[in-house]
């Protein structure tokens, strides 16, 4: 699938079910040589075979959010709120009733509160890092917890960039639908394994970066798991989110130009056609 990845099939594998579509039934997934991956003989998407994982707890810690994976997470809240506000907007179109929403993977809690502040009837974040929860709390008000919520008491689920973190994604999912009522939304955003540019970049695409991605979901897998969870797909597009600009000059290695504070954190999209938003509804 991914172009640049070597086309030598090891022995293939059988699975229960993919982590991805949902398919089960002693479901097929190849192996490419040189990467720790399997592809879905279904979705195509592509699923990690991971050993020894540290906790989450250690992975998603102040390190992660501050010169690890993201620049600095908190220092970027203005890009932040951009995203939620477009990701609300979203939500509030296709929903025909107040919000009340339950964010998993709600990080420092920007959305929660983006919601809370524009018309939802009720909100709450759950995220496994206690740094990220705790600067929430404090910055938001009791809205947030390291431990889980009842999906039950909610009409509305996000789960903004949480997919290719989960080792085991689709049963995580399957298991926040079947708590949810019919007619609920679940809003998703995610990579998009099947995207022009993971099939350019092959093993050096920008999303593969184990342990905290670890599954890589195509259109098709999403469209396919939609169905297994008894939902119907309102919206798949692909999504660009903002980032701030030092990030851009970052990865192209411009980060030492001294650019105005309001300049290098200035949000800015720059749409590379690699990740997706999904908004499903529960039938």
């Amino acid at each position: 699938m991914l172009g640049l990845f070597s086309k030598k099939k090891l022995p293939s594998r059988i699975v229960s079910q993919c982590q991805l579509c949902g398919t089960a039934n002693a479901l097929q997934l190849l192996k490419y040589q040189d990467l720790n991956l399997w592809q879905c003989s279904i979705c195509q998407s592509l699923t990690g075979s991971w050993e020894n994982l540290p906790e989450a707890s250690r992975i998603y810690d102040d390190s992660y959010f501050h010169g690890g994976e993201y620049f600095d997470y908190t220092a970027h809240q203005q890009a932040h709120e951009r995203n939620a506000g477009f990701k609300w907007e979203v939500l509030t179109r296709l929903s025909p009733n107040p919000i009340r929403l339950l964010e998993v993977g709600c990080a420092y809690g920007y959305f929660v509160n983006y919601a809370k502040l524009h018309g939802a009837e009720k909100v709450f974040g759950t995220d496994v890092s206690q740094v990220a929860i705790d600067s929430a709390l404090q910055q938001f008000g009791p809205h947030f917890s390291t431990g889980s919520a009842d999906a039950s008491d909610f009409n509305t689920l996000a789960m903004w960039d949480v997919l290719e973190h989960l080792p085991e994604p689709f049963s995580f999912l399957k298991a926040q639908v079947e708590r949810l009522a019919v007619e609920s939304l679940v809003g998703l955003t995610t990579v998009d394994a099947g995207s022009v540019v993971a099939k350019l970049r092959g093993r050096q695409w920008r999303q593969i970066h184990p342990p905290t991605h670890l599954n890589y979901p195509t259109r098709k897998a999403l469209q396919i798991a939609a169905k297994n969870l008894n939902c119907e797909v309102l919206l798949q597009k692909n999504y660009s989110p903002f980032r701030a600009l030092e990030v851009y000059f970052k990865a192209a290695r411009l980060d030492w130009l001294n650019l105005p504070k309001n300049l290098r954190l200035f949000p800015m999209r720059l749409n590379l056609h690699d990740s997706q938003l999904l908004v499903l509804r529960k039938r």
